[in-house]
């Protein structure tokens, strides 16, 4: 488990996803508001960056909002659904991520809302819409008490909701672990694995084991030495005693001892017939499990052993589910925080929304997400040639017709960061470079050649 679900939380969330702003231009002049984001998509995108990665985005002031993101997406993909909420106090919006176990339903319904239902700690209406959720509190089970929270504040903006792993039902408001279907399956691994490792051992110890055909007297190899042993005045041994005084011969035998077999004997070693097929049959099952949660067994194991055609095509089938996930998991997470965040830092005026203020008070809700619209991206997955990999992407930016792509997505191709700040890095380093070139002769360490003065008459 810990081999396949390391990789998904590594390349789906890891260190925290990108935003990218990009409130859609032609929705905004619809609705009247005809004016240049270049300066808003930096703006939003420069705070977001550093408010994220700063201790004022956790409910509790020890992690920052990518990490607790990225424990939503753990505990979702494992236990089967988190509760997210937010709150606002004096430096904006911040997160907290509660366990799924702790949502559950109180023992009466007191101060739930008119005409709504309870179901696993969510509270719902008629349509079935999430109204608030029902949070346990308290350690003893003999007091413990219920904590309801809203779902949405008074704006409409949504303030706690629930982050799923799976949903197998259309009417089933609690998820499922991801890794649930090969929960089972592990379990007969393990005993496998345990049993074969029990009887590689209980193997070893038995080191050698004599044979006898038909012409073998059945003499004992090593009586002479077990009589030799024997004392005039000890009594006489069991065949059970015999036996063991045997065994720990053997198991004291060294490297150089020689041993004369009777007539008809020969000394064999023992070896365990699973330790050869170990490998097979555990690699087929890990293949099955990797399957069966969307994850190839390359990436699994970190091992490509094909050719450059198969193993590109495993990383790139790894690369749109990874998309698939990030898409799924960022409009469960990255969205209504960055929505409740986007609004605080425009009504405190940090940033300069035109018409925001105006189309949300007039209901013209198209353009308020048209404000709204942005992108999260993640790391890309890295390129086993990247020669040939530069070399696409720089035919798609436009080397011999119009360019297909931006230097920016050129760059988030590549995974090299932030295309402007490495523009802007590139100018400033050039600024660094000597104008003209470095030799040997002293022309460029200001020295002077000496003077030549011509011969008085």
């Amino acid at each position: 488990v810990k081999i396949i679900t390391g990789k998904f939380f590594k390349w789906v969330v890891g260190n925290g996803l990108k935003l990218q702003a990009e409130p859609d231009e032609a929705v905004l002049k619809i609705s009247g508001i005809d004016a240049d984001m270049t300066g808003f998509k930096r703006d939003v995108e420069a705070l977001f960056n550093i408010y994220a990665n700063s201790k004022y985005s956790d409910y509790h002031k020890k992690d920052w909002f990518h990490d607790k993101a990225a424990e939503a997406f753990k505990t979702a993909f494992l236990g089967g659904d988190c509760l997210c909420v937010l709150r606002i106090d004096e430096y904006g919006p911040n997160i907290q991520v509660i366990d799924g176990q702790q949502v559950s339903s109180p023992f009466d319904e007191k101060g739930k809302g008119e005409n709504n239902t309870i179901c696993h700690g969510i509270e719902m209406d008629k349509a079935g819409r999430h109204i608030a959720f029902w949070i346990s509190v308290g350690g003893d089970t003999s007091t413990i008490e219920h904590k309801r929270i809203l779902a949405e504040n008074s704006n409409g903006n949504l303030m706690a909701w629930m982050v799923y792993g799976n949903k197998e039902r259309i009417d089933h408001h609690r998820g499922i672990p991801v890794i649930a279907s090969i929960l089972e399956k592990i379990s007969k691994l393990d005993r496998y694995v345990e049993a074969s490792v029990t009887k590689a051992e209980q193997t070893a110890n038995v080191v050698y084991a004599f044979e006898h055909d038909d012409s073998s007297t059945g003499e004992n190899i090593l009586t002479q030495q077990l009589s030799s042993k024997k004392g005039s005045g000890e009594t006489e041994e069991t065949a059970f005693e015999k036996n063991g005084r045997t065994a720990a011969m053997l198991r004291q035998s060294t490297s150089g001892t020689v041993m004369n077999l009777t007539p008809g004997s020969k000394l064999t070693s023992l070896a365990n017939s699973g330790e050869t097929s170990f490998n097979e049959f555990f690699r087929a099952i890990f293949v099955g499990l990797c399957a069966s949660v969307d994850i190839p067994e390359e990436v699994a194991l970190q091992k490509y052993e094909q050719n450059y055609s198969s193993s590109r095509a495993a990383i790139n089938g790894w690369e749109h589910i990874v998309e698939i996930y990030r898409q799924k998991f960022s409009k469960k997470s990255y969205e209504p925080f960055y929505r409740v965040w986007l609004e605080y830092q425009i009504l405190t005026q940090k940033v300069q929304a035109p018409g925001f203020l105006e189309a949300q008070a007039s209901g013209d809700f198209m353009a308020v997400e048209a404000y709204f619209n942005a992108r999260f991206t993640g790391k890309k997955m890295p390129h086993i040639d990247p020669l040939k990999e530069a070399k696409a992407i720089r035919s798609l930016l436009g080397d011999d017709t119009t360019a297909l792509i931006s230097f920016e997505q050129a760059a988030e191709a590549m995974g090299s960061g932030d295309w402007m700040s490495n523009y802007k890095k590139h100018l400033e380093e050039l600024k660094l470079v000597p104008k003209e070139p470095i030799d040997d002769t002293g022309k460029n360490n200001q020295q002077k050649p000496p003077m030549v003065t011509k011969p008085k008459k």
